[in-house]
């Protein structure tokens, strides 16, 4: 089994919005986003899903843009639908 990989990720200063495509069986895909928080400490870096407050923008900005992909991707495929059935 292979480990599924995100399809894009987002990084606005050390916060990251990770996106997952979830494809079902009609041949939607959904699509979900994950929050994190990048850091380095003396083992190397590391990831948080807690925010301090002067984070709390950068996740509002990762959502955004986020968000603005992900409908781009769907638009895309209502432009070029997949000829799988």
């Amino acid at each position: 089994m292979t480990k599924q990989k995100p399809i894009n990720e987002i990084k606005v200063a050390n916060v990251r919005a990770t996106i997952w495509a979830n494809p079902l069986e009609d041949g939607r895909v959904i699509f979900n986003v994950g929050f994190s928080r990048l850091f380095k400490d003396v083992d190397g870096w590391h990831d948080a899903t807690s925010f301090r407050r002067n984070e709390l923008l950068f996740i509002a900005q990762a959502a955004e843009k986020a968000f603005h992909w992900i409908i781009d991707q769907q638009k895309n495929e209502q432009l070029h639908p997949t000829d799988e059935e």
